[in-house]
């Protein structure tokens, strides 16, 4: 049973198709006169013969051509192939303009000699018996003066009103051509509305295009057949069947239809012909001013066939080829042969010269660009639904990628976190070295898989800025190659300079992976020397700063042909030392696309055989609150795979916090109900119910702190969902301190000042330089210097010896020293360190990253100290100098 829809959209298309052009010709009939008058001054001898010959000829302009048409009349009837009879062409062309009545007035020195009128339908036939009555019977006298007024009226269209004096180049012209072109405009109007409602949704914008075709077809018809001279008002036989403009037009949809069936990929067999065509008619446009009228009629007629061939045989190859809109053009080009070809045949005098020809190649041409117009609405169509089987396809791809993260990586982390638990057991020299081997590929197999995934799926999905620890970062990524650098013998050092923040506002996973996926560069392709990693800024405003990565080693370089190349993907630098190729290809491509996405800019100066140095540049905001936790917490953690809340739990206890965990959902809402909870983990992916299932029950029973989700696979379309069912804390896997910190504080913000200045405090010194002298300066502040490095030794001694009540005494006094120095960050590090150690279980793999954060930090600032101090001795100098008096 045929679709109800279906068919009321194809009557809809015929109706805008067919009656809304049909409008047109009659709109103009109510609006415009039906009545016209001719009058004639006649000065000799009347006789039919030299009334019908005034009628043709009112100016008496010279005879010429085989039709004997006079010099300067109307391009119109120059196509008629008549007999040369002056009654015969007057009467053919009365016939043509369809003329319903004729009235002819006869006067002579103002008196009406005589009135006679018709009110029959005029034909050629008809015409000639009326003026052979009319005529032969006139009451006319030689040498008498006598003035003829003629009327007649057009049904559907105006006549002309015809004043001799003011005439000046055609006795008569058809008003139907007027008629054709309301008709023709009617035509394209209608097709526009046909493709704006049945071609494409009202959001689409290629209506418009579709449009723009219709009226290009108006220009083309209009132009071919010197519609704009009616238009204008003038009827000069110059502006002629074929001139500029409509060969303008020709090479204008020769070119489009070059373009638009993209010949030069899809139809090559027809390459050559289409830019020989397009040759034919930049040439023919260029010669014309210079070409004859019968020549250029004839040169300008005769591509069309040729034009015509072409069309249809592109169409048939792209219809052939899979392009299934191409067989409405390939209708169309069928039309427009016969549209185009059937007047230029009359134009050359092959064919006999009436009505029905001209009219019958108009409707060719209205037909061929309704075919064209279909064709253009269904490509578009086509492209439309591409792009929507593309959208689905990229959703399932994100699907694919988010379940793929999450079921690889999960079990990738809990490997890792149980060789970080069996870390901390006693083991021998060897296990603890297999075990670092088995840490070290571990982490290698996660970094190869985020970065495939990363690569696959990195520009679909969005950033998620959040508060990032930078010393996090750069830990993480020194510790990953951290291993490789000693058994190269490579020096790695780090630095973050004092005006840096510890925290910014970033996306950490894709700093991170970044930062990584050079250093790994750099260990890899180095094989002594030293690798260097500093971080520098420069405020921008008071909460934005532009932060520099630069990461130099010594290696092997890159070549200098190759260096144009390497951020493009499965691209691999080649060792001409080795004649090998190195790498997977994927590391600097990811580094570019991270770049890009966090809206940086990464370069690089590289110089063979002596090193490279990568420079990455980002803005960043600094968060209002610094990351910090001192107060302890008693935290919830839900977690269907009970290894998972194993991992997390030793990190929240090695942090000084109380850790309740449990896999089962049900007895989650019952901890709730017995404990009071400062925080809740809850995992998202768990099989009886999903975290943000269980949130609302939790909230229900008057929980009301931080609720944070947490998942292996947290793309951006996930996290819009979570946010829209209410779960706003989200954090990814592997469980990370910081971002656990960031969002409970995001909870119950508290600022606590400026971040750019959170690090040091220089007050002290400020006060010490008040009282001191540059030298005393410079020995109180050594004494502290010493002190403190002699502090940190004790640390890693005690470290080392896992005595933790030596390590806590030492963090103690280490944290007061630094406190009164001003340097604020290093002193909460080494307060953390104290808290941990008096803990009965200390993680002392937890106490060893503490410690390295620590050692890290003092180092920063008693440079950044030594830096102050020496500045404030000059500033001392410089205000005791005589010139600093005078």
């Amino acid at each position: 049973m045929p679709n109800p829809n279906i068919s009321n959209h194809r009557i809809r298309q015929l109706l805008l198709l067919f009656l809304l052009p049909l409008l047109a010709p009659l709109s103009v009939a109510e609006n415009i006169s039906d009545q016209g008058i001719l009058l004639l001054d006649i000065e000799r001898e009347l006789t039919p013969t030299l009334v019908l010959e005034r009628l043709a000829n009112p100016r008496g302009d010279e005879i010429t051509g085989e039709t004997g048409f006079p010099k300067h009349a109307g391009q119109y009837w120059f196509a008629m192939n008549v007999e040369s009879d002056v009654q015969q062409r007057w009467a053919v062309r009365m016939a043509n303009a369809h003329f319903r009545e004729i009235e002819l007035f006869l006067f002579h020195q103002g008196e009406l000699v005589l009135h006679e009128e018709s009110g029959y339908h005029a034909s050629t036939e008809g015409l000639h018996t009326l003026s052979s009555d009319w005529l032969n019977e006139l009451p006319i006298q030689a040498g008498k003066n006598y003035q003829m007024l003629i009327r007649v009226a057009s049904p559907i269209v105006s006549s002309l009103n015809i004043n001799l004096e003011k005439y000046e180049s055609s006795l008569i012209t058809s008003s139907a051509r007027t008629s054709y072109l309301f008709f023709l405009v009617g035509i394209s109007l209608s097709l526009a509305l046909h493709n704006l409602f049945f071609g494409a949704t009202v959001r689409d914008v290629s209506h418009i295009l579709y449009a723009i075709h219709s009226l290009f077809g108006v220009v083309f018809v209009v132009s071919a057949y010197g519609l704009f001279n009616t238009v204008f008002g003038f009827y000069d036989y110059e502006l002629y069947f074929y001139k500029p403009s409509s060969v303008g037009v020709q090479l204008f949809g020769t070119w489009f239809c070059y373009v638009f069936f993209q010949v030069p990929r899809l139809l090559k067999e027809l390459d050559w012909a289409f830019k020989a065509l397009m040759l034919y008619y930049v040439v023919l446009f260029i010669t014309y001013p210079f070409t004859g009228r019968e020549l250029f009629s004839i040169i300008s007629a005769a591509p069309h066939p040729i034009f015509g061939t072409l069309m249809i045989a592109s169409a048939w190859l792209a219809y052939r080829r899979g392009f299934k809109p191409a067989i409405f053009v390939f209708i169309g080009w069928i039309a427009l042969i016969a549209g185009s070809t059937l007047p230029a045949l009359v134009t050359i005098g092959l064919a006999p010269s009436f009505e029905n020809i001209l009219l019958a190649g108009l409707t060719c041409h209205v037909f061929e660009m309704y075919m064209l117009s279909l064709a253009i609405s269904q490509k578009f169509r086509s492209i439309q639904l591409d792009n929507i089987a593309a959208k689905e396809l990229e959703k399932s791809r994100s699907a694919f990628i988010t379940y793929f993260s999450h079921e690889v990586k999960t079990p990738i982390n809990g490997m890792l976190g149980l060789i970080k638990l069996l870390k901390q057991t006693s083991l021998n020299q060897q296990q603890n070295s297999y075990i670092e081997q088995m840490n070290r590929s571990g982490n290698k197999l996660l970094q190869q898989l985020n970065s495939v995934l990363l690569l696959e799926s990195g520009r679909q999905q969005q950033l998620k800025t959040q508060s990032t620890s930078l010393l996090d970062i750069l830990d993480s990524s020194v510790a990953l190659v951290q291993g490789i650098c000693e058994e190269k013998n490579i020096q790695l050092e780090y630095l973050i300079e004092p005006n840096v923040p510890t925290v910014i506002e970033t996306d950490p996973d894709l700093l991170q992976q970044l930062i990584n996926n050079l250093l790994n560069n750099a260990a890899k392709y180095t094989e002594s020397g030293e690798i260097n990693v500093l971080c520098s800024g420069q405020y921008l405003t008071r909460g934005e700063m532009n932060l520099c990565f630069s990461i130099k080693d010594t290696g092997i370089g890159i070549p200098y042909e190759d260096q144009d190349r390497i951020f493009h993907s499965f691209t691999k630098a080649s060792n001409n030392r080795q004649g090998e190729l190195m790498g997977t290809g994927m590391g600097l491509a990811i580094v570019k696309n991270i770049a890009d996405r966090l809206g940086g800019r990464i370069s690089f100066r590289s110089e063979p055989g002596k090193g490279s140095r990568f420079d990455f540049h980002l803005r960043v905001r600094i968060p209002e609150q610094n990351i910090q936790m001192d107060e302890h917490l008693t935290i919830l953690v839900v977690d269907d795979v009970e290894l998972n809340t194993e991992i997390i739990a030793s990190l929240l206890r090695g942090a000084g916090h109380t850790v309740h965990t449990t896999v089962d959902p049900s007895e989650a809402v019952i901890l709730a109900e017995e404990y009071h909870f400062d925080a809740v983990l809850l995992d998202i992916h768990m099989p009886l119910i999903s975290g943000q299932e269980l949130m609302p029950k939790l909230r229900e029973i008057g929980i009301n702190c931080p609720i944070i989700g947490i998942s292996a696979g947290l793309t951006a379309e996930l996290s819009e969902q979570l946010k829209a069912q209410g779960m706003e804390l989200l954090m990814e896997k592997p469980f990370s301190l910081p971002v656990f910190y960031s969002l409970v504080q995001r909870h119950d913000v508290q600022p606590i000042g400026d971040a750019s200045v959170q690090r040091y405090d220089i007050r002290f010194l400020d006060d010490i330089a008040r009282y001191k002298n540059p030298e005393e300066l410079q020995d109180f502040f050594s004494r502290y210097h010493d002190s403190c490095l002699e502090l940190l030794a004790e640390l890693e001694a005690f470290k080392a010896s896992k005595n933790a009540k030596q390590l806590a005494a030492s963090s103690h006094r280490l944290a007061g020293l630094c406190a009164a120095l001003g340097l604020i960050d290093s002193a909460q590090q080494a307060k953390q360190l104290q808290l941990m150690s008096e803990k009965d279980a200390l993680d002392w793999s937890t106490a060893e990253v503490t410690l390295k954060q620590l050692k890290q930090r003092l180092q920063n600032g008693l440079a950044w100290l030594t830096l102050q101090v020496n500045n404030k001795g000059i500033e001392r100098q410089n205000s005791e100098s005589p010139q600093a008096n005078t």
